[in-house]
């Protein structure tokens, strides 16, 4: 489940982002066996001037989700940066905003080896 960037650019704060994430935990927390893979919010060049509000949230994300039964936070955010801290722009489609295969093989590199593992990171 990755959280939406396009949540926050449609007017919520990092901490009404946080809120509906609990609403969310809470409507699977009762579902036993299952575990939840939350991912960060993907960094954008369309969106890049929301780069503060998208870390601040992942920052919110990832200590609620840490006390969190049965859920996973994968920070897909980082691996998308270029050493300078500055986003890709070789791993989205035309409107800079969706990944093109390059991006989603990141993605994939992160994602697929805690699939495998089938254990929780936290």
């Amino acid at each position: 489940m990755p959280a939406s960037e396009g949540i926050i650019f449609v007017g919520s704060s990092p901490f009404e982002f946080g809120k509906m994430l609990m609403c969310i935990s809470g409507l699977s927390y009762y579902q036993q066996g299952v575990w939840r893979i939350n991912f960060t919010i993907k960094p954008s060049i369309s969106r890049w001037h929301f780069e503060k509000t998208f870390t601040e949230a992942n920052t919110l994300i990832r200590a609620f989700l840490s006390s969190e039964p049965h859920a996973t936070f994968l920070d897909v955010h980082s691996s998308l940066l270029n050493p300078d801290g500055s986003v890709m722009n070789d791993i989205f489609l035309a409107d800079n905003l969706h990944m093109n295969s390059k991006g989603y093989k990141i993605w994939q590199s992160i994602i697929q080896p805690v699939l495998l593992k089938g254990t929780p990171l936290f």
